[in-house]
């Protein structure tokens, strides 16, 4: 089996998962600087946000596609809906790391900044896939590469931080994380009986005849997503965590 693959459609993607790369890089080759990392973590969502103007002005209808297979399904699907998602995702993660500049400009911020600028590409680029998951294995990944490096951008230690910051810190960084396994836990046991029930791990409109299991998938999988994005009743993991993250 072969894949069609469109590197250019998966540009709002790709592009802050390369910057990542080359930040880390980076950091490897020049240590203890802020600035060049910070530019190539800015060009990388730049670049990306760049990457969905072409989705942008596509009629209804119309998508950009990647990773297809021979039979036409693509695991990689960007309308124009999708496309205003994925630059919000991006233009945020810019966001982000404006609003970060004075910690970085702090002295102990400086060995944090290559970690925290590639945590966000990586957070950013997994917020950006997520809108054009076409299955749900590519759905499971892109929330988990989105969720991951949050924690770790919870609980990275800064020098300034009293025992007490430090330890809430961590409080946070648990609760994201705990929160983050069950509600993997729920879409992936969603999506066994999503494929049992359909055949097909692709997000298509589901043909079946078995509706009761296809209804139990679907409530698991949307509990599962409600975790992640902090729906009513399942919001108890917020509060501790977004009081006591050190970064916007």
């Amino acid at each position: 089996m072969t894949l069609e693959l469109d590197l250019v459609a998966t540009l709002p993607v790709l592009a802050p998962l390369v910057a990542a790369v080359l930040v880390l890089l980076l950091d490897a080759a020049v240590p203890g600087r802020r600035e060049p990392h910070l530019l190539v973590a800015g060009g990388g969502l730049l670049a990306g946000a760049l990457g969905t103007w072409p989705g942008l002005g596509l009629v209804a209808g119309d998508a950009r596609t990647a990773f297809c297979l021979p039979s036409g399904e693509c695991l990689y699907t960007a309308d124009r809906l999708t496309s205003v998602l994925q630059l919000t995702a991006l233009l945020g993660g810019l966001v982000v790391l404006v609003l970060a500049w004075d910690d970085w400009r702090q002295p102990s911020g400086v060995g944090r900044t290559p970690v925290v600028a590639a945590l966000v590409l990586g957070a950013t680029a997994g917020a950006a896939a997520v809108p054009a998951a076409g299955d749900l294995g590519t759905l499971l990944v892109a929330l988990e590469l989105a969720t991951l490096p949050t924690v770790a951008l919870v609980v990275l230690a800064d020098p300034r931080w009293t025992s007490g910051g430090r330890a809430g810190a961590v409080d946070g960084a648990v609760s994201l994380l705990t929160t983050s396994l069950v509600s993997f836990g729920l879409m992936a046991l969603g999506a066994a009986f999503w494929v049992a029930a359909t055949g097909t791990a692709l997000l298509a409109v589901p043909t079946t005849d078995d509706t009761g299991l296809l209804a139990v998938a679907a409530v698991l999988l949307l509990a599962g997503l409600a975790f992640k994005v902090s729906a009513v009743p399942f919001h108890a993991w917020t509060p501790v965590t977004y009081a006591r993250a050190p970064c916007p």
